[in-house]
């Protein structure tokens, strides 16, 4: 039996018209019917003119209900809330970290010459009375702390700011551009470099061999000098800059920070990585603010001694003291601030981060200060990055020479009657009373320069008098200022530890409500995956393995990354300048 086949060709209708670029639908057969469903196909007719084509395509796109309509899901509302409400978690945080800076900053004011005073005191007392003391290592620490501070504000005295200040004015804008960069990233190298060294100087090795605690404090004072030097040099700039008659040099300091926007927000970020972002935003704003005040006192002080003032032009609407100190300071802390909005807003955009991740810094920031208390917040510093030391002793030198300023400026000048009261023959007009009222008349000479001498110890004495009340009144006031604010400081760790651990108890007791069967779940927009179990705070017993509890998708993922050899860190081990990630910040 044969079967025969045979071979039907193509009509000109179901081809591939290859000449025209374009592909030809293919007539389904009449007996097709499962194929076509009852709906038509589309062909290109042949003979259409261009006009014709125009308006069928303008007909199929006024007329078309279907294509692509994006609508909007709950991961993109999420991510809007995110990127608005980014802002308000960082000033927490932000504001956080620069009281705590602001607190140690004072402590080197206040707490420490305090400490000082009394661990000398006993050494000396050893000395004069044979007796033999044992200092604890927390009062060796006082001691070199204040050794290295008076050397280092000593050794600085010899920069002349006045000499600094018109060099750099006199360069153009461009090279102070530079030189400011250059100052910024040599802070940054001497931060790493100083932290190194404090922890060698400060262990217990050190400590204990006297060679060897020489030799680094020494090495201290020659590493806080050049940082100190650096970090003059940069507020110099930055005087120049503010005080400058054109605001091209402002521009251009104003660009800078606007630069790390385009270096930071198209990158990867890790938990870690923004942690340290943060530590070193923290770090930032406390330096510029503590810049920004050394400048605002001088030029207060600069106007109140000249009628004219040295405002420059692009702020001669403001031409008060209101003016001088607040000015400059809302320009350069205002672009700072808006700086970091943008840049952790985006940050969390683009990595899908909820503003819940800085509460999470905001822990480390709160277990630092309470292992510490109110003891200088050795650790908090150290891990945020502020180079304490160095900014004391260059605030030191600022402020003497403004104080110095003020007593050149503004001489006390004392009641005649308060010396006539002391010194006889000394009367109202400020001149010798009559030899025949004095009864110094065989003595006329020898008298008159013996009560001029008098009057001048006398009215040199009380002039020191007020000086000193003034001094010991600013100390007691910033005393308490410290107090106050360590105590504020320490009442919202013990609130906000209680808070914590009273949803980690909450979690142990629901962990399928609370979400804690998968770590960070509350961190992360909702369709990104999370992976791995770094960054936990341990803020209590327990809880480290309660929120490690993976299920079964978590822990593939977790494999795959161990096999990558993917590291995760704990937030409790993470400092600014340690490298833990692909960058330092």
């Amino acid at each position: 039996m044969s079967c025969d086949i045979h071979l039907m060709p193509e009509s000109p209708s179901t081809s591939l018209s290859t000449d025209s670029g374009t592909l030809q639908n293919r007539t389904p057969a009449s007996g097709d019917g499962h194929r076509s469903n009852g709906r038509s196909t589309t062909r290109r007719p042949r003979n259409r003119g261009i006009w014709n084509t125009l308006w069928a395509n303008f007909k199929s796109e006024i007329s078309s209900s279907s294509g692509d309509i994006s609508t909007l899901q709950e991961s993109d509302l999420d991510q809007i809330v995110s990127f608005l409400l980014v802002p308000f978690s960082l000033e927490k945080v932000l504001l956080f970290g620069f009281l705590t800076c602001l607190d140690s900053f004072l402590y080197s004011f206040t707490i420490l010459p305090l400490r000082f005073v009394r661990a000398t005191y006993r050494i000396l007392t050893s000395f004069l009375f044979n007796k033999t003391i044992f200092l604890q290592q927390s009062q060796k620490i006082d001691i070199v702390k204040g050794v290295i501070l008076v050397g280092t504000v000593y050794l600085l005295s010899g920069l002349n700011a006045s000499i600094l200040y018109h060099n750099i004015r006199g360069q153009s804008a461009v090279k102070l551009y530079v030189m400011f960069n250059v100052l910024e990233i040599g802070d940054k190298l001497f931060c790493s470099l100083g932290q190194d060294i404090t922890e060698v100087l400060f262990s217990n090795n050190t400590l204990q061999k006297p060679i060897r605690l020489y030799f680094f404090i020494i090495v201290s004072i020659f590493y806080n000098l050049l940082h100190a030097a650096a970090l003059f040099c940069q507020m110099i700039t930055l005087n120049v800059a503010v005080n400058s008659y054109s605001n091209a040099l402002l521009t251009l300091l104003l660009s800078n920070q606007f630069g790390e926007i385009k270096s930071t927000v198209f990158k990867k970020f890790e938990r870690e990585n923004l942690f340290q972002l943060t530590c070193a935003d923290i770090s930032e704003r406390f330096q510029l603010w503590v810049m920004l005040l050394i400048i605002g006192l001088r030029n207060i002080v600069e106007i109140s001694a000249s009628s004219t003032g040295i405002i420059p032009q692009s702020w001669k609407g403001m031409n008060t003291i209101l003016g001088a100190f607040c000015g400059p300071a809302i320009v350069v802390l205002g672009s700072e601030v808006c700086v970091d909005w943008l840049k952790h807003s985006y940050i969390a955009k683009f990595n899908k981060l909820k503003p819940k991740v800085y509460n999470r810094f905001l822990d480390v920031f709160c277990r630092d200060l309470l292992r510490n208390g109110l003891s200088g917040q050795t650790n908090l510093t150290k891990r945020i990055g502020v180079p304490l030391i160095p900014l004391v002793c260059v605030f030191v030198k600022s402020t003497t020479q403004t104080a110095q300023l003020i007593i050149s400026n503004h001489s006390f000048q004392i009641p005649t009657r308060t010396v006539a009261a002391f010194v006889p023959g000394y009367d109202d007009g400020n001149e010798l009373a009559s030899p025949s009222a004095t009864g110094y008349g065989s003595n006329k000479s020898a008298s008159a320069l013996v009560l001029e001498y008098a009057t001048s110890y006398m009215m040199s004495t009380i002039e020191i008098s007020l000086y000193l009340g003034i001094l010991l009144a600013i100390f007691a006031i910033f005393v308490l200022l410290r107090l106050v604010l360590g105590t504020m400081l320490l009442e919202y760790c013990f609130h906000r530890l209680d808070i914590q651990q009273f949803k980690d108890a909450k979690a142990r007791q629901n962990p399928v409500s609370s979400g804690s069967g998968k770590p960070f779940a509350d961190e992360r927009v909702k369709g990104e995956r999370k992976g791995g179990a770094w960054g936990l705070i341990d803020m209590g017993d327990g809880i480290r393995e309660e929120v490690n509890k993976l299920d079964e998708e978590d822990k593939e993922e977790v494999e795959m990354q161990q096999k990558n050899k993917k590291k995760y860190v704990d937030l409790q081990e993470v400092e600014r300048f340690k490298m833990v990630a692909k960058r330092i910040w």
